[in-house]
């Protein structure tokens, strides 16, 4: 077990002679504004007059606070974390004492099974009644016999159920097993408990695990949380305690001579959780605390119980296991807040009066903090006033730009990017963040993007394919920024897209060129047709 304090025990000194230390520098600070400036140190490092004073005051009672309260509230403390113990050691027990009842109670049934072979379900029924099992027990939904049937007896048993006149007992699940554990009685007789009998707990693997235990121990045994028949499709968490059976009260010594000699199980099947909250609950309430028992048998977590009142942070925890019949749970307590939890602490308040007393005593010193700290708070919020604009004007110019632009950090990857860059490549801002930049565009081996002039700015002219397809080119400029305090950002990369200015300019060029060669076509023909306009001229004249 472990008792755990979420609270400290007292002010720790650190804070304490912190506290002094600036008190100190305020009241220094206060006598050099009231006097005139000195070129000697000393005078304007000695507090005077009443600031004096009121620090020796603060010194003094700040001092008898912090010793009466650290010799105090430990003291209380540890008065409740004992107490506290007592209580969860208390409730533990209580839960512990009702299984022993309901192991008493398996037992008589075996005393009955021990006086006769077989006793009928009337004698059976009889027993529940005498023992008063509903009005007493009311979280037991019945006591209940599971005989052990080998395969080869399953048969017989079955013709001997009717042949005494109470009909046909019918094993589910269906199937062959080496044995079975079927219900044959359980009582009080309600609809739920009748719909049980036939049914073989031994091939649940639950159940089975507890029913073979008991067999092979002698011993009580629990089973896991399991899901009750009675229950139909409501999910409960339930347990079933089985005690076994030998013939005529043998009590053989060996596992084998107990599985030869098995003739089946006493059983009491119940809710866990209403068994264990009519027994807790008032003490839980009472005290303001918490209660979570879980199964940690065999590694696996299953809660069996969460109750108590949730009211904030605990004052202190505390956790152990405990063997029950085969299991191992484990009883998480939580107290109340400290508040509930140390009553103690509230006869302290008269302690941290001592303290108000003295600090009236500090008016003085007060006033001259309050106007330090207005001044200082004025100051703080226009730089905080100022960053924050400075901050929005920024996201604001990146954030509806046209033109892309991505935060680079100090290893060329994306930090964040704006609507327009991702629009660009085609992507989602998400995917495109963490990526290096270079991986972006179309490199020749060996190439990079990185050219400084000197200042850490630069251009380039780079192509790079969307991913429908689309070749885009863009004209990037890179710019050092930096980030702010605890963000890694490097750079800010420009990118804007020049695809339709170079297809246009392609396009002027193309048709300069056809221009050019139409106008050297028509020269030439222009020629052609003057050369023959001159020999025909020359022929007539001839």
């Amino acid at each position: 077990a472990h008792l755990h304090q979420y609270e400290s025990p007292a002010p720790r000194l650190g804070f304490f002679f912190g506290w002094l230390r600036a008190c100190c520098r305020y009241a220094v600070g206060m006598d050099r504004a009231d006097k005139p400036s000195s070129p000697s140190l000393w005078p304007r490092l000695v507090p005077r007059g009443g600031h004096l004073l009121a620090f020796a005051v603060l010194l003094a009672s700040l001092l008898l606070v912090w010793m009466a309260w650290s010799s105090a509230r430990p003291r209380e403390m540890r008065a409740a974390e004992q107490q506290f113990a007592s209580f969860s050691d208390e409730v533990t027990e209580v839960v512990l004492q009702r299984l022993v009842q309901y192991e008493l109670l398996t037992r008589g049934g075996v005393s009955l099974f021990a006086s006769v072979a077989r006793p009928t379900p009337r004698q059976w029924q009889s027993y529940v009644e005498a023992m008063g099992v509903p009005e007493r027990y009311p979280s037991v939904l019945g006591l209940g016999f599971a005989g052990y049937v080998p395969n080869a007896r399953l048969p017989a048993l079955q013709l001997e159920w009717r042949d005494s006149g109470y009909g046909l007992l019918s094993v589910r699940p269906r199937g062959v097993r080496p044995a079975y554990g079927p219900v044959l009685y359980l009582e009080p007789r309600r609809p739920e408990n009748v719909a049980s009998i036939g049914y073989d707990m031994y091939s649940e693997a639950r159940r089975h695990a507890a029913m073979e235990s008991a067999l092979l121990t002698g011993r009580a045994r629990l089973t896991a949380p399991v899901q009750l028949v009675q229950d139909g499709p409501i999910p409960r968490t339930s347990l079933l305690l089985y005690l076994p059976i030998y013939r005529a009260g043998d009590q053989p010594r060996t596992p084998e001579a107990r599985r030869e000699s098995m003739q089946g199980w006493i059983y009491a099947p119940f809710h866990a959780a209403e068994m264990i909250d009519t027994l807790i609950a008032p003490r839980l309430s009472s005290r303001h605390a918490r209660l979570r028992i879980v199964d940690i048998t065999d590694g696996g977590e299953r809660v069996l119980y969460e109750g108590g009142e949730h009211g904030g942070t605990p004052a202190f925890d505390r956790s152990f296991t405990r063997a029950v019949y085969g299991r191992t749970w484990r009883f998480d307590f939580a107290a109340a807040p400290v508040d509930q939890a140390v009553p103690g602490l509230h006869a302290l308040t008269g302690i941290l009066g001592l303290g108000l007393v003295a600090a009236l005593l500090l008016y003085g010193v007060a006033f001259a903090l309050a106007r330090t700290g207005d001044r200082a708070r004025a100051i703080a919020g226009r730089l905080t006033e100022e960053y924050r604009r400075s901050e929005l004007r920024f996201r604001a110019a990146m954030q509806y730009s046209a033109i892309g632009k991505a935060l680079l950090d100090s290893r060329e990857c994306i930090v964040d990017v704006n609507p327009a860059f991702a629009a660009m490549f085609g992507r989602s801002p998400e995917a495109l963040i963490g990526l290096p930049f270079e991986s972006l565009f179309e490199l020749r081996e060996g190439e990079s993007l990185l050219r400084d002039d000197g200042e850490g700015v630069w251009r380039a002219m780079r192509r790079f394919q969307r991913p429908d397809g689309g070749v885009r080119h863009v004209h990037l400029t890179y710019s050092p920024v930096p980030g702010t305090v605890g963000q890694d950002v490097a750079g800010l990369l420009q990118l804007e897209d020049v695809t339709e200015r170079l297809l246009a300019e392609a396009r002027v060029h193309a048709l300069n060129r056809t221009l050019e060669a139409r106008v050297a076509l028509r020269t030439r023909e222009l020629m052609r047709a003057n050369q023959e306009l001159e020999s025909f001229a020359y022929s007539v004249s001839h």
